[in-house]
């Protein structure tokens, strides 16, 4: 495992010291630039393409955590293998807080679907903070009969793998959506995609006809009442949409999120996990950044590094256990 230098546990000591006392004493700050002069820049590392929701929120981390720790934070998207590329090389960064990586938890089991990614499960990265979640939504094309999730398992339950799933191979939603039809008895085609803008345009086209995904994705195509909104699958409205119900309002138990948080590579010491979990925190707790997060579709997350071990400890069990039970096994 990698070990952190001395000198830059030190030099990131100092910034986070120094900005809990600008806090507290408003000082001028020139003791603090003058500690987070002598620091490289800190690289953010984002599993997912330039301009997608998640790059957007990487963006607002990104920002955050500079003007925080005084230093300048770089964001290096590298999307592919369902986040994969992103989070091993993450996992693989020395752990002296030179390099974070902000994504969603799907991008942590990718393990589940392809032999070749064991290595980078949740316990290859540690667990920092979360900085935004939402409810999942499942929508569909406007042309099909169904205009809500109970109309929609009814129709499909009438036609057996006639409609097809749509879904961003490896995330998330991918096993949640397969979850979801697995409870409600029901059977569609999966077509996988590599992003979340591949299933949205083909529900649009007519290719396919559900997907389960962020409400900022598929927002201006229900607008523009192309695609519909089923139901959102959490246990209240989503503020951002209050006219959308829940799936629990239309009888169905089911319920899911959208989690993002930024996580440390596995050899970082725990001491420096805690300081980045309350710096971080901090920098995201302000009215600005709430706006600018509900503007892209998300609620602040936070909570400590243990919190989110146990949320990723739980969320795994429950993508596995759903792999195993529609027979998926790594390729």
């Amino acid at each position: 495992m990698n070990k952190i230098s001395t000198v830059a546990r030190a030099a990131l000591t100092t910034a986070v010291s120094a900005l809990a006392a600008a806090t507290l004493l408003a000082p001028t700050g020139s003791a603090f630039a003058q500690a987070s002069a002598a620091q490289r820049p800190m690289t953010l590392i984002i599993p997912f393409p330039p301009g997608s929701s998640s790059d957007q929120l990487g963006r607002v981390t990104a920002t955050n955590i500079s003007t925080a720790l005084g230093r300048p934070v770089i964001v290096d998207n590298k999307p592919g293998a369902g986040g994969y590329i992103g989070a091993e090389a993450a996992a693989r960064a020395p752990g002296d807080g030179s390099v974070l990586v902000l994504t969603e938890y799907g991008t942590l089991f990718t393990s589940i679907f392809t032999k070749d990614q064991a290595m980078v499960t949740y316990r290859a990265l540690k667990p920092v903070v979360g900085v935004g979640k939402a409810p999942f939504l499942f929508v569909s094309p406007a042309t099909l009969p169904a205009k809500n999730v109970r109309e929609f398992i009814a129709l499909i339950k009438a036609n057996p793998n006639k409609y097809n799933l749509a879904v961003t191979n490896g995330a998330g939603s991918h096993l949640q959506a397969i979850r979801f039809l697995k409870e409600q008895g029901a059977d569609m085609v999966t077509i996988p995609y590599n992003d979340g803008v591949g299933p949205v345009t083909s529900l649009i086209a007519g290719d396919n006809h559900l997907y389960l995904g962020s409400y900022a994705l598929s927002k201006a195509h229900i607008d523009s009442k192309r695609l519909v909104a089923l139901g959102f699958a959490g246990s209240e409205r989503y503020s951002l949409a209050p006219d959308i119900p829940t799936f629990n309002e239309q009888g169905i138990n089911f319920e899911t999120e959208i989690f993002f948080a930024v996580l440390a590579p596995g050899s970082m010491p725990a001491d420096l996990v805690a300081q980045l979990n309350k710096t971080i925190t901090a920098a995201m707790n302000n009215d600005n950044t709430k706006a600018l997060l509900k503007k892209i579709g998300y609620d602040p997350a936070g909570g400590s590094p243990a919190e989110l071990a146990a949320r990723l400890e739980k969320q795994g069990k429950e993508l596995t256990g759903t792999a195993a039970a529609v027979g998926i096994t790594p390729q």
